[in-house]
Formats: C-alpha cells, sequence, structure tokens
C-alpha cells in the first residue's frame, strides 16, 4: 500500500491543523469506481444465513478489508456480482445471463 503514496493516497486525510478532518479521506482517486465479479462454490445460504459458514454478514461484508482499502484510495463501490454453487450446482447459461443483466442495469 506505501507504494502508492503519492499517486493513490495523499494521506491518511488527518493533518494535525485539522484534526477535524477524517481518517480515510486522503484518497486522491475520488470518482473512480470498481466492481466485484466473484465465482464461489458457496451457496448464497452461507453468506447470508447467521448460522452458516459467514454467520449472515453478506458477500461484502465478506469483502469488508477489501473496500476499505478502496474506500482509502477515494473509490466507490458499484454493486457486487456473484455466482454461487459454480462447483456443486453449476449453471454457466444461468451465470452469464444474470451477469449480462447486472451489467447491463450498471452500465446502461
Amino acid at each position: 500500500f506505501t507504494e502508492g503514496h503519492g499517486t493513490l493516497y495523499a494521506s491518511d486525510g488527518r493533518t494535525r491543523s485539522d484534526a477535524a478532518k477524517k481518517y480515510g479521506s486522503g484518497g486522491l482517486v475520488q470518482g473512480k469506481k470498481y466492481m466485484l465479479s466473484l465465482t464461489w462454490n458457496a451457496p448464497m445460504e452461507a453468506f447470508t444465513e447467521k448460522d452458516q459458514f459467514f454467520h449472515g454478514v453478506g458477500v461484502d461484508g465478506v469483502y469488508l478489508p477489501f473496500h476499505k482499502a478502496n474506500q482509502f484510495l477515494g473509490m466507490d463501490a458499484l454493486p457486487t456480482f456473484i455466482a454461487n454453487d459454480v462447483i456443486k450446482m453449476p449453471d454457466v447459461p444461468r451465470y452469464t445471463a444474470e451477469y449480462r443483466k447486472h451489467l447491463s442495469e450498471i452500465f446502461a
């Protein structure tokens, strides 16, 4: 991350003279967007149900550190796409149709 200093971020956003400035507001790539496009063998329930593996935090909750790193740089997340059960219950035609729909809704 340090390699991006001066290019991707100027500082952590705070200064000694302006203590009110928020931590994480020093990113230099404001206005840029990113999108996660994911494939998992885990079913969606593994992410969304409290008694499942990820304890109901959701897909983006699993990727919180990644989202926060990008937010630190000033970027905004676009809606995440995920294809689930890609090994146990593969359905490539459905994934393809859902991905095309996802992209058309975001970039229309």
